[in-house]
Order: C-alpha cells, then sequence, then structure tokens
C-alpha cells in the first residue's frame, strides 16, 4: 500500500492530485511507457522517443550543479492500483475554521494505492531520465549530497473506473499531446504518432498498420520510418518517412472539390485544413477519408509498381545516366524516393490529376477505384528518374568540387516549385497558349535556375522537354 499526501482537483474531465516525491521513489517506482506497455501498435504509442544524450547531459548538468534547482510538475499516469482519496477535514482544527467549505474540506487528504499500480511519465520523462541517470550513476555529473531526499512536484492523473482500455489510451494520449502541444513542440513524426485529433494523423497511422504495401510488421513498418526527421539517409530501405507519407496524405485528400466546397467548414483553405487537424470528425466520417485515401494508394501502387523496390537501391547517387542492374535488382535514383519531391512534387501532381477526373463526375461523388486508375495512366511514362529532364541540372545537380551528383540543396524550394510546374505542363495538365507564354512562363525561370549546365547545350535539352510534352497530348 502506498499513501501521498495530496491536494484532489478537477479540470475539464480529468481528475488529478497534486503531490510529491522523493528522487529516490521517482527513480525506483516511475518507469517509461516501453516499459509500462509492451504493445507496438502505432496507436498504443504513449511517449515520444527519449533522447538520452539531453537528459543524460543537458539536465543531469542542471541538477549536479544548481543548488537553487527546481522543475515544474512530473505529470504522473497511475494505472490500476484501485487510487482512493481521504478528504482531511480541515475545519475540525480550530484556527482553521475561517476555511471551513465544502471546497477546502474536500480538497485535503491522503492518496492510497493498493501497491499493484503502475507508474509512467506521462509529461516530464527527460526530467525523469536525467534523475535516474544522476542517482544510478550514468552520467559525468555528480549527483549532489542527499539528491535521493529532493522532493519533486508530482501530478498524478488516474485512470477512471470503468473505463475501457481503448477509452483510457485514447484520453492519455490526448492529453500528453496536448500537454506537449502548448509546451515545448514535439516533433513533427513524434506529434503524428501521438494526435487523437488530427484526422490526416489517425488516418496516416491507420494507413501505416492496415495497407498491405506499408506492411507493419512486428511493431515497425518495413516501408515508413517512424522516427526522425523528414529525410532519408542514405542506406536506409524505407519508401518515405511518417512526416513525408503525413503531407502527402493531406495533399491527396484536399481535393478541388473541397477547397471549393463546405464539406470542411466555412473559410480559407487553411482554415479548412485546420478543422481536419483540430476537430476530430465523427467515426463514419474518419472511416470514410481513410477508405478514399487507400484507395488513392492503392491507385498508385498500380501505375507505379516500382514504388515495391527497396529505396537503398532506388536512391542511388552514382551519378547514373540509366538504370542499371546489380545483382538483379535495379539500381537508379528515383524521384518518388525522394521525400521532397513525393511531397513537393508528387502528391500535388497525383491530387491535379484526380481532379480533373472528378470534374468528369457528379459533383461531390467519391472517385470509383476505377475512375482513380484512368486518373492516374500515364503518369509513369513521365520522366521520374534524376538523370532525366527536368531533374537533371534542376533537381538533381553536379558538384564539380567533389565529381560527383547530388540532390540540390542551395534555392531548393524553387527549385521544387519549378519542377512541378514543368511536370504539370509535360504531363498535359497546364497548357500554355503560345511558344511566347511558354518561354516566359517556364523556360526562363527553368534557365534561371539551372546549375552547371552549359549555356550551349540549353536550346538542345529544352527542345527534349516540350518534345516529351508533346507525347502526353
Amino acid at each position: 500500500m502506498q499513501l501521498f499526501p495530496a491536494i484532489e482537483g478537477t479540470l475539464g474531465t480529468w481528475r488529478y492530485y497534486s503531490t510529491k516525491m522523493a528522487a529516490g521513489d521517482l527513480a525506483n517506482q516511475v518507469k517509461f511507457a516501453s516499459e509500462v506497455w509492451d504493445s507496438t501498435a502505432l496507436d498504443y504509442w504513449i511517449q515520444r522517443s527519449l533522447n538520452e544524450s539531453r537528459a543524460k547531459r543537458d539536465i543531469a548538468a542542471y541538477l549536479a550543479r544548481h543548488e537553487d534547482r527546481f522543475f515544474n510538475s512530473i505529470v504522473v499516469a497511475a494505472i490500476e492500483g484501485e487510487p482512493k482519496f481521504f478528504p482531511v477535514q480541515i475545519a475540525d482544527d480550530p484556527q482553521f475554521a475561517i476555511l471551513a467549505d465544502d471546497r477546502m474540506n474536500e480538497s485535503f487528504g491522503v492518496l492510497r494505492f493498493d501497491g499493484t499500480q503502475k507508474y509512467y511519465a506521462l509529461d516530464g520523462q527527460h526530467r525523469l531520465r536525467a534523475i535516474k541517470a544522476l542517482i544510478e550513476n550514468e552520467t559525468e555529473f555528480k549527483k549532489p549530497d542527499n539528491f535521493e531526499d529532493d522532493e519533486f512536484s508530482v501530478i498524478i492523473v488516474v485512470q477512471e473506473q470503468g473505463e475501457s482500455r481503448e477509452e483510457f489510451m485514447k484520453k492519455y494520449r490526448r492529453l500528453f499531446s496536448h500537454l506537449n502541444r502548448y509546451a515545448k513542440a514535439m516533433d513533427p513524426a513524434t506529434t503524428i504518432i501521438m494526435e487523437e485529433d488530427d484526422a490526416f494523423a489517425i488516418n496516416t497511422r491507420r494507413l501505416i498498420q492496415e495497407h498491405d504495401y506499408f506492411s507493419w510488421i512486428e511493431g515497425e513498418s518495413t516501408r515508413v520510418r517512424c522516427q526522425g526527421g523528414a529525410n532519408i539517409r542514405k542506406g536506409e530501405s524505407y519508401f518515405t518517412t511518417i512526416i513525408s507519407l503525413y503531407k502527402m496524405n493531406k495533399q491527396l485528400l484536399f481535393s478541388k472539390l473541397r477547397k471549393a466546397g463546405t464539406e470542411w467548414g466555412e473559410g480559407s483553405e487553411k482554415e479548412k485544413l485546420d478543422s481536419l487537424t483540430k476537430n476530430l470528425p465523427d467515426d463514419d466520417a474518419l472511416d470514410r477519408l481513410y477508405t478514399e485515401l487507400s484507395q488513392y494508394w492503392d491507385g498508385i501502387l498500380e501505375e507505379f509498381p516500382e514504388l515495391r523496390e527497396d529505396g537503398a537501391r532506388m536512391r542511388s547517387d552514382a551519378g547514373l545516366e540509366s538504370d542499371e542492374e546489380v545483382d538483379g535488382a535495379i539500381v537508379t535514383n528515383h524521384m518518388l524516393f525522394r521525400p521532397i519531391v513525393q511531397e513537393g512534387v508528387f502528391a500535388k501532381l497525383v491530387r491535379a490529376r484526380l481532379d480533373k477526373q472528378e470534374g468528369r463526375t457528379s459533383e461531390g461523388s467519391m472517385l470509383t477505384p476505377r475512375d482513380i486508375k484512368d486518373a492516374l495512366s500515364g503518369l509513369n511514362k513521365a520522366p521520374w528518374r534524376g538523370f532525366e529532364l527536368p531533374w537533371r541540372g534542376l533537381v538533381y545537380v553536379y558538384d564539380p568540387g567533389k565529381d560527383s551528383w547530388r540532390m540540390r540543396s542551395e534555392d531548393r524550394t524553387d527549385a521544387i516549385t519549378l519542377a512541378l510546374s514543368m511536370m504539370r505542363y509535360i504531363v498535359g495538365i497546364d497548357e500554355f497558349p503560345s511558344q511566347d507564354s511558354l518561354n516566359e512562363g517556364l523556360r526562363k525561370r527553368w534557365e534561371s535556375l539551372l546549375i552547371e549546365v552549359p549555356e550551349d547545350q540549353r536550346d538542345s535539352l529544352w527542345d527534349e522537354i516540350v518534345d516529351l510534352a508533346s507525347t502526353f497530348r
């Protein structure tokens, strides 16, 4: 049995208890979420990735070096343990008679657990890790004298009686998200994993876990890296990252009809998008969005079967002039395996094709799998290799200093924006009424952004782009 002096409070739907715990008790009793729950499904992740270096170096140094050390409250979730609160009637003491009212009498007391509870740090895991590291001598810093007796402010939130596990997980995940959304910002990948109010985040997680292509096996996807930044490092076999997939999914679902209509509310396009990221639709609407999204990816994979290849081989930086076969497998630099192209060009190009197809159907009706297939037909014949135009010299550039090829870093946003415009022209989405308008609209911008492309080659290269575009008309 464990007893805590506590103040009971309510905020919204939450009942919480403010108390204190000694550093030694925190280190011994409070766990990290991964130690409490062994589920590896995305919808049961309830904590951000732990940055060991930050905890053991920065936070531990602060605790070790400052006599006036102080933390804000660590929020601890208590699971099981049959918590019971016993109010202390402070009005029984004459000196507190002036405070005698129900609110005061019912707020102060003792919180009791039966000893079977599990604690984990819902908010403050890096502070907890620093405390553990000092006590267990896992850091270069020496713990202060009597550090185990330092008392830390703790807020304990508990699972309500009769609350199902599914309800509990959603409620706690939402609390974690809110605590971190309005404090230190979570990294984008963690935000997508943790969000319970963002329809795009929820359906991105569902897509990863349920769609055959994304291959959720034993707690991870073989196609999508679910932690870290948006870029994919050399040698990684993933197709994309959860950050880029989330952004693509938003683009795929935000159709021209939705931008102009009221399905996602009133106001600007940004306000309509925000409505789906902050105000969770009902389950039926969420399911419809998932079905739609899943069908889009089915159509994409049918049109682009090469997306099933190993990403490490499809992102070669060897500067190849054509696809090569190595040990029976294709090696190339395929732009669809580059997250910046996925977000900035591909998803937008697919959405534009889908919008054209929607214009041929009855207004407001969802595209059928056949409609989606028709909309995407032929996109695979467009140039998608880095050695092809319009990518070569614009997005995939030669570095003479290193005698090697690389993805462009300078003026990258402008280059990707232009690449989208050029691909829209090439595949027949956009038309130009005259040669002059084409030159003004695309060619001049293209030439101004080229890197290491000799002047005497530009006319012939532009003619190649125009000839390629003619094959789609």
